[in-house]
């Protein structure tokens, strides 16, 4: 009984000293993945290092190939500039929620005709077609 007893102290310390061995090594496995992450965020790009902001662009400029060809003629920079990308405040319009329900129309359209949803889950074709026509 005395032997048992002793035994299953020197377990219980055993297993007391791997699990502080355990999270000795899972706190530094921690630190040394957050010191990856901060290196690889530090060597990478952001998209503020190569993109930029415009405002008061011309109303009429609603493509992003016009704009493009706008703004390389405007900044001299021919075939320098990679992509443009217009983006637009609908929130900051008078309905956006009306805007919000033409995107989804236009999507689902768009996922019927490439068969990508099938017409069981999706909104019956006709009413889709309706309320484009209707949004027009």
């Amino acid at each position: 009984v005395r032997l048992l007893r002793t035994f299953a102290k020197e377990r219980a310390f055993v297993c007391l000293g791997l699990w502080a061995m355990l999270m000795l090594v899972s706190f530094l496995f921690y630190w040394s993945q957050s010191l990856l992450v901060m290196r690889y965020r530090n060597s990478n790009n952001k998209t503020s290092a190569y993109t930029i902001r415009l405002d008061g662009v011309p109303p009429e400029l609603t493509s992003e190939r016009k704009l493009k060809a706008f703004l390389e003629e405007a900044l001299q920079m021919e075939g320098r500039i990679h992509g443009v990308s217009i983006a637009y405040n609908i929130q900051g319009l008078s309905d956006p929620e009306r805007i919000n329900a033409m995107i989804e129309t236009i999507v689902e359209i768009d996922d019927l005709a490439n068969d990508w949803c099938s017409e069981e889950l999706a909104t019956p074709k006709r009413e889709l077609e309706a309320r484009a026509e209707r949004d027009r």
